[in-house]
């Protein structure tokens, strides 16, 4: 379906004598407008391409299997063939999916719904509204500045709901996104929803900075264009006030398009800047520096940093160096090492709302071979094809940690961990320890936050596992 507005009406004449373009005589056209009057309802947004079928048909899955009433667009620019989109219209649809197959299915529904067998299958597991929008005829092919990470931003700008939810195609949500995201009453104050990236220790240079905070609108700015100057609230973040990259992670961005049209134009507007572009990672950081750089500080930026999600390390696993061993029953901390970055809710302190890198516990199956002579590993499994069949599986999960700020360091004695995030090299580099209290002590400015899941709600995420990978499989025969 394409929702684009007609575009011609804005597009200038061209006289072929002088092979020069010349302006619409109506000045009262305006494409910007008139596509932000043309934004409607609420949705997700998802930008894809073929190589994303498998991925982002687990997506949907489990979308459907957490009774997702929003409309899904995909949007690609011509490298999304019918076949593909056959395909996905299939897993959104269908109602023959071989969910019996899937051993904690069973499990799941009659956990939590009375009368099963008096149950549709689609009031459990419905189906899903899905368009394909093509922006092909809205960029000009010879530009090559929105490719990759660049494609998401369009997705942001083209997507035809003024509510947009944008999610890349590897996220795992863990709740209704309407009912978490759009229905909450900070979204409803302020019209975003952001969420912050792991805090680790990497400063941004001096002339980095001073690059991005000469883009920030001033008092010639706002004495002219009304653009309003921006308060401690920007001014001391983690980039700006303490120096720090990586604030944002953009795995799902919730924005009111209507109500931030300036900013969601700036965003597309820093991806075309190259000075911009190669000093951040990929998109991520392009959302609240548009924001701010268009002087618009109503977003709210949830309260925690990326976690770590999955299973916790029991003390008789971890290592402590050359401590001695017994030391390991007094320890205070927590380990739980993780390919995969979560976010707790910052409004409930509880609920795990999404995590990214899909649910497979590691994504580089091969690596196994190396990562069996790791520490972590050599004493948990018997060898390589053991440690495998576990990465090629389903993320277990049972506890989401998140561990204060890397730069927070508490060099001790006490075996206890220096820091709170620990890199360590597994899994092709994805792999990363973290510990809710650095140095062992009672000093709250170096504890995280550990939150364990009961069996109930463990059943929930294996059941959104085994989904998610079963489909991988399905994709793959």
């Amino acid at each position: 379906i394409n929702v684009l507005p007609d575009m011609s009406k804005y597009l200038a004449d061209v006289d072929y004598k002088t092979n020069m373009t010349v302006p619409k005589t109506n000045e009262t056209t305006c494409f910007t407008r008139s596509l932000m009057n043309s934004f409607n309802g609420q949705g997700i947004a998802i930008s894809a391409a073929d190589k994303h079928v498998g991925e982002l048909s687990s997506l949907i899955l489990v979308l459907r299997a957490l009774n997702n009433k929003l409309p899904i667009q995909i949007i690609h620019r011509g490298d999304l063939n019918y076949t593909s989109q056959a395909a996905l219209v299939n897993v959104s649809r269908s109602l023959n999916l071989n969910l019996e197959k899937i051993n904690s299915f069973k499990a799941y529904v009659q956990a939590n719904f009375e009368h099963v067998r008096d149950l549709d299958v689609e009031t459990i597991f419905p189906k899903q509204e899905i368009w394909f929008v093509n922006t092909t005829s809205a960029i000009n092919p010879n530009d090559r500045r929105f490719i990759s990470y660049g494609n998401k931003l369009l997705t942001l700008l083209f997507s035809s709901f003024e509510d947009t939810v944008l999610i890349d195609t590897d996220t795992v949500p863990f709740v209704d996104i309407e009912e978490y995201i759009l229905k909450s009453d900070v979204y409803q104050d302020k019209g975003a929803f952001f969420f912050k990236d792991r805090q680790l220790y990497d400063h941004i240079t001096g002339p980095e900075l001073t690059y991005f905070k000469k883009l920030l609108p001033n008092r010639l700015d706002n004495a002219f264009f009304q653009i309003p100057e921006l308060t401690n609230f920007t001014m001391d973040n983690r980039f700006f006030g303490q120096h720090y990259k990586h604030v944002q992670e953009s795995g799902m961005v919730a924005i009111n398009k209507k109500k931030h049209m300036r900013s969601t134009l700036t965003i597309n507007v820093l991806q075309m800047w190259h000075a911009a572009t190669t000093r951040v990672h990929g998109d991520k950081e392009l959302f609240w520096l548009g924001f701010s750089i268009a002087g618009d500080e109503d977003y709210y930026m949830n309260k925690y940093g990326v976690g770590a999600v999955g299973q916790l390390n029991p003390n008789s696993n971890r290592l402590l160096g050359d401590k001695d061993d017994s030391r390991r029953s007094k320890l205070n901390s927590h380990q739980l090492c993780t390919t995969h970055p979560a976010h707790l809710s910052g409004l409930d302190d509880t609920t795990l709302l999404w995590m990214n890198s899909g649910f497979i516990t590691c994504k580089r199956e091969n690596e196994a071979e190396k990562d069996i002579t790791m520490d972590l590993y050599k004493n948990v499994f018997d060898n390589a094809e053991q440690l495998k069949k576990t990465y090629v599986g389903p993320l277990k999960i049972s506890a989401v940690l998140v561990p204060p700020p890397q730069e927070r360091v508490r060099n001790n004695d006490l075996g206890e961990p220096a820091s709170g995030w620990e890199v360590m090299f597994g899994c092709g580099g994805y792999l990363y320890c973290a510990y809710d209290n650095v140095g062992g002590g009672n000093d709250t400015y170096y504890q995280g936050t550990l939150v364990e899941y009961d069996t109930s709600q463990q059943l929930l995420y294996d059941y959104l596992g085994e989904l998610w990978v079963y489909y991988q499989k399905v994709i793959k025969k």
